[in-house]
Order: C-alpha cells, then sequence, then structure tokens
C-alpha cells in the first residue's frame, strides 16, 4: 500500500523554545489542525488531553461530546520533535451513527466503516539562530483495510488534502503568535 507523506514548514523569528511551548498547547490544536467536516469522517473535531506523559500520553478526539478516536504520542524529544499517531476507534459510537442513518425508502442505510485509515502527524523545531527557528509539520496517511485499502489509495485524493491541512496548521500555529503579540 502507499503511504501519502506531506510537510510544511516555516521560518519563525521566536526562539525555538517559546515555539516548542506553543506546539505542545494541546488544548489550541483544534484552533491549528482543521478537517473538513471532521466529525461526520468519524474524525473527532475537538481535541482533549486523556492523561500520561511523553510516549503514554493519550487524546481523544470529540465530535458532539462522543469520544470518536484515540491518538498517541509516538515521540517526544523536547524541544525538537513531537509525533503522534492515530491508536483506535470508538466502533460503537460510530456504528450507531451510521446504523441511525435511513434511506428516503425507509431503508436502513449501513455506511461500513472498518478503521482503515492510518494516520500520523508530526512536528519538528528546529533552532536557526537564537531568535529564529524552522517550524515543521508532516502528515501520514494511508488507507490500511486489507480489501478496499489499495483502491482508496489510488482514488481517493489523500495527498492533496493532506497539503491543505498541513498548510493550514502551520499557517493558523504561526498566526497563534501574531495574535498573541497583538493582545
Amino acid at each position: 500500500m502507499t503511504m501519502a507523506k506531506v510537510e510544511d514548514s516555516v521560518t519563525l523569528l521566536l526562539p525555538h523554545k517559546t515555539v516548542w511551548h506553543r506546539l505542545i498547547e494541546f488544548t489550541r490544536w483544534d484552533e491549528w489542525l482543521h478537517i473538513p467536516d471532521a466529525g461526520t469522517k468519524g474524525l473527532g473535531e475537538n481535541m482533549r488531553c486523556l492523561g500520561g506523559e511523553g510516549t503514554e500520553m493519550r487524546f481523544g478526539l470529540y465530535s458532539g461530546g462522543v469520544l470518536k478516536q484515540t491518538m498517541k504520542v509516538t515521540e517526544w524529544d523536547p524541544p525538537k520533535r513531537l509525533a503522534m499517531a492515530l491508536e483506535g476507534w470508538n466502533w460503537k459510537a460510530i456504528f450507531n451513527e451510521r446504523e441511525a442513518k435511513v434511506t428516503p425508502e425507509g431503508r436502513a442505510k449501513m455506511v461500513c466503516n472498518w478503521g482503515a485509515l492510518s494516520l500520523a502527524y508530526g512536528a519538528d523545531v528546529q533552532p536557526v539562530s537564537d531568535l529564529e527557528t524552522k517550524f515543521s509539520f508532516q502528515m501520514e496517511a494511508e488507507f490500511t483495510h486489507p480489501v478496499c485499502g489499495p483502491l482508496f489509495n489510488l482514488v481517493y485524493p489523500l495527498r492533496s488534502q493532506m497539503r491543505r491541512i498541513t498548510s493550514d496548521f502551520t499557517a493558523r500555529f504561526t498566526q497563534s503568535f501574531e495574535r498573541h503579540r497583538a493582545a
């Protein structure tokens, strides 16, 4: 199967520790990581820390107050590298949502969601000088279902959507420093 990988980076006129501390403000990731219709795709639109530290840290992705999936920190190297990966889906919540859909003819419409997506985020914070930092945000995704995955990887425009998501994340993350200075 083909893993789609994209990266976006920007150089900020800020010390690298300042950039790192902003990056690990996980309650603000909702502002920066915008996936259109995330809640209806089973991804969750709000991120909350579920506990743990370092590579034991886990996050819940919620939609409408329902836990949709969890992510786990896979790399923790302060103040240089952070990476997270999709860990699991709340099958019951997703299945019940899908089960509830009914066609105009009154038949139940079953949309199969087998958790067939592997998803990971990464961020690097590299000092260029004492007052300059290169910030990079990466995203990797792949449809992994044994039957449907190869077809989805060929026909679904995953890479183009990921490019937009990573550039939006980088732009919104950068703007969060500008808003902070203006306040």
